[in-house]
């Protein structure tokens, strides 16, 4: 049975965070029908393996250009687990909670380029990357959306994740025409984020949101990540709560309690004290009380009522 670990007690950096405009090229570039007519490679879950934070609940695409021998891809491809070589124009399509990771083959980095898109739809907002690597420098730019995937974007990357995970019959060319409709629906979505977008926020409050996206699973306060980030504390509270309507700790504290929700109604067999754990408590009885503080229940009342499918 798998369970859930964190990763050493490391904090993850995000990257270079840019407007949803610049990043909408790179999609736009990478994502056109022609460019997603390669060999598609499909992720799964490895049933054994501890799922770490970084692969929790998310589903991942990546599209990768200029790769010719130097790199392979580590996952788990239909129950086995090996390393694939990437090649020009491959296709990664990685299930929810998939493991993965892109090696070397040897220590001498490749003087060419290598460029990759990675749309990865996480629990609390939809990751949008672009890297690329040439002459030992690594260009790293990435976008997260304000919200999950919902709605029809939702449907399509569960029917996405459903037929990935068939084994033993075609999925070629259904996996292709979904991937093209769903790059399409997000395309069209992003768009309309920026259409309607009231007012960009200011980059360093981006920041600070970002890193506390990818990193509420970890002991972290809002002294630790101005720490981590070399900002002020003060001026740093005063501009999130200015730039998001609300404070640092309501917002960790918000990202906490939607993944203790989510593992509560869907991770049956975790135990009250690991899901505490993995959303950055140590102290279970904390977690209990900010728990029913937050939501009116306590976690396993919580679970029972989404069991019964009680509100």
């Amino acid at each position: 049975m798998s369970r859930v670990e964190k990763s050493n007690g490391k904090v993850f950096w995000p990257g270079n965070p840019v407007p949803a405009e610049a990043i909408l090229e790179y999609f736009k570039e990478y994502c056109q029908p022609e460019k997603l007519s390669g060999r598609i490679l499909y992720g799964s879950t490895d049933p054994q393996a501890y799922r770490t934070v970084e692969n929790l609940f998310t589903f991942r695409i990546g599209i990768y250009h200029d790769y010719s021998g130097k790199y392979f891809m580590r996952a788990v491809y239909d129950g086995v687990k090996e390393m694939k070589e990437l090649r020009d124009g491959d296709i990664f399509l990685g299930g929810y909670n998939a493991l993965s990771s892109i090696v070397s083959h040897n220590s001498e980095e490749p003087s060419f380029g290598n460029n990759s898109l990675s749309i990865i739809f996480h629990l609390h907002h939809i990751r949008i990357l672009y890297g690329s690597y040439s002459n030992g420098k690594l260009f790293n730019q990435y976008y997260h959306t304000p919200k999950p995937a919902s709605g029809t974007l939702l449907l399509m990357v569960r029917t996405l994740d459903s037929i990935v995970r068939e084994v033993g019959c075609p999925r070629e060319e259904r996996c292709r025409f979904l991937l093209i409709a769903l790059m399409k629906q997000l395309s069209y979505e992003l768009e309309q984020s920026i259409a309607l977008a009231p007012a960009v926020h200011n980059p360093l409050a981006i920041r600070i949101k970002d890193f506390m996206d990818h990193n509420y699973q970890s002991n972290i306060n809002c002294s630790s990540v101005c720490d981590i980030l070399n900002i002020n504390r003060s001026y740093a509270s005063s501009l999130f709560r200015e730039e998001f309507g609300m404070t640092m700790i309501e917002y960790l504290y918000h990202l906490r309690m939607e993944a203790a929700k989510f593992l509560l109604s869907s991770e049956e067999h975790l135990k009250i004290d690991d899901i505490a754990n993995y959303c950055g408590f140590d102290d279970t009885s904390y977690f209990i009380r900010v728990f029913r503080q937050e939501n009116g229940v306590t976690p396993a009342k919580f679970r029972s009522n989404s069991k019964s499918g009680s509100s």
